[in-house]
């Protein structure tokens, strides 16, 4: 049987060193038909030479610190059957893992995406086990140990971590790919919605190990808020678009009060006001896309298959 292409897409934001070890992981997979395609979104020379170097596509995103619009640009010109995600800090040691994952996904009923487990450096303790939404929104996962978490193989998850996902590229491009009005964060989380939205199904694949070995620093008070306020921006308006009318108002007004909660303890833990600017600035970027965001809402609920907001997951095996 003729192997199917699949398309490697690497994210990268001006870590060189990072997308080397990467780059590295992914060149001993035991996989003929595949391309991989270094996507830039800040726009360094070193980048176009690493790629250059490891013969990949190089492409610029055609915004500047924009993942999801550089993600998309890239799959656009993808010409793989399947795609794999991957963010420039993850290493993929097992060199079958691409048979794997197109073998175990073929077995599975109305497959959306795979998201690939991982750990951080040497640790035997991870929360990269996928993603689960409740009541309150994103879950916060607690660590558990690898050897547990292999049992957890082929179980649903509400969404996938974005750092490594695994994915048909028709389904892609039929849910819509990742949602472009945001710059950074919501993505895995919305896309892993509507899958579930749409009739797809997501799971945890533990048959092989990834290395997440860039996990972000957070001792940076800027840029820890302006990753917040994206992220506030972001979760409100995946919240409005995706969840049904019985939940969405609930939903929305729990996840505004514990993030206000947690940008003010943020304020006070680093003795600054950038969390709380950040709290201000999430919710202006909320407030001046409203419109577009109920927009989307509204096609988005038109289209939606399953009715009930069954992507509301508890972690199987860990309900203590």
């Amino acid at each position: 049987m003729k192997q199917p292409w699949v398309s490697i897409i690497i994210v990268t934001y001006q870590e060189k060193d990072y997308l080397e070890k990467t780059l590295e992981s992914v060149k001993n997979f035991n996989w003929r038909n595949v391309e991989v395609i270094v996507v830039d979104t800040g726009y360094t020379n070193e980048i176009s030479l690493l790629a250059d170097e490891y013969n990949c596509k190089y492409i610029k995103s055609p915004v500047f610190r924009a993942k999801n619009i550089g993600v998309n640009f890239a799959t656009e010109i993808a010409k793989g059957k399947y795609l794999l995600l991957l963010d420039n800090d993850v290493e993929l040691e097992d060199p079958n893992i691409l048979s794997d994952l197109i073998s175990e996904s073929q077995n599975l009923d109305n497959f959306g995406c795979y998201s690939i487990l991982q750990k951080s450096n040497s640790s035997e303790l991870t929360s990269l086990y996928g993603g689960y939404l409740g009541f309150n929104f994103i879950r916060k996962l607690k660590k558990k140990n690898i050897k547990e978490l292999k049992k957890l193989h082929n179980s649903e998850i509400s969404f996938p971590n974005g750092s490594a996902i695994f994915i048909k590229k028709e389904v892609w491009e039929k849910v819509g790919k990742y949602d472009s009005q945001y710059t950074f964060g919501g993505d895995d989380t919305d896309l892993g919605i509507r899958l579930w939205l749409y009739g797809y199904r997501n799971f945890l694949f533990t048959h092989s190990l990834g290395n997440h070995f860039g996990l972000a620093k957070r001792s940076n008070n800027k840029k820890y808020s302006l990753y917040l306020g994206d992220k506030l921006y972001s979760q409100l308006s995946v919240i409005l678009k995706n969840y049904s009318i019985n939940s969405v108002y609930f939903v929305l007004i729990i996840n505004w009060f514990f993030s206000l909660f947690k940008h003010i303890y943020q304020s006070i833990k680093r003795i600054s006001f950038e969390p709380l600017f950040a709290f201000s600035r999430g919710n202006y970027l909320f407030l001046i896309n409203l419109r577009n965001t109920l927009l989307d809402r509204k096609e988005r609920q038109l289209r939606r298959i399953v009715k009930k907001d069954i992507f509301i997951k508890k972690p199987s095996l860990f309900d203590n």
